[in-house]
């Protein structure tokens, strides 16, 4: 009875271990931007429905006249889908919603990260001005009047197919299972 309760153990703990590998994962995205500026952005993305994916994080870099520029951050969406600067320079629309499988990858509200900067952070807005037609705007924040604290650059971009990818801690957690599952199938051998 003994070895029956403990088969039955293991079998539902290898259950519940692939089953919560397979659950909790990110999809990953690549953004390659040509044009007037050029880089990849790794994308973090979660599924909006409807074919739209909201960005939660993004990673890389990316060339703008001549000089690199590693990201920073994702700025979240507030509500007001509106991102204000300090008066009176004015501010971005965006919603960070992409649309991979579109043939409009952004919509007119598009994505809004930073740029890490030796000057401050560069606010970046990757938005559709049409279709397949996007625009980079950037708040410069350089202490130059409105409207030449913004510039404003027409990009290309071009978008990898979605990648599930496994969290660390799903990973950690299906190992630690095994672990623990290859431990109690030693002990009964060294018993046996």
């Amino acid at each position: 009875m003994n070895s029956l309760i403990r088969r039955l153990f293991i079998g539902l703990s290898v259950i519940v271990l692939l089953g919560a590998a397979s659950a909790a994962h990110a999809d990953s995205l690549q953004l390659t931007l040509g044009g007037g500026l050029t880089g990849v952005l790794n994308l973090t993305v979660t599924s909006n429905g409807g074919g739209s994916y909201l960005v939660t994080g993004i990673s890389g870099s990316e060339k703008i006249s001549g000089t690199t520029y590693a990201t920073g951050q994702v700025i979240a969406p507030n509500g007001t889908g509106v991102y204000w600067f300090p008066p009176p320079a004015g501010g971005f629309t965006y919603d960070d919603l992409i649309f991979p499988s579109s043939n409009t990858i952004f919509d007119n509200g598009g994505l809004l990260f930073t740029l890490a900067s030796s000057t401050g952070p560069i606010y970046e807005n990757l938005y559709s001005i049409g279709t397949s037609t996007y625009l980079q705007s950037a708040f410069l924040n350089n202490g130059a009047p409105f409207p030449w604290d913004f510039s404003y650059v027409p990009v290309t971009l071009s978008v990898s197919k979605l990648v599930a990818t496994p969290e660390p801690s799903s990973l950690l957690l299906c190992l630690a299972g095994l672990a623990f599952l290859g431990g109690l199938l030693y002990k009964k051998s060294v018993l046996v």
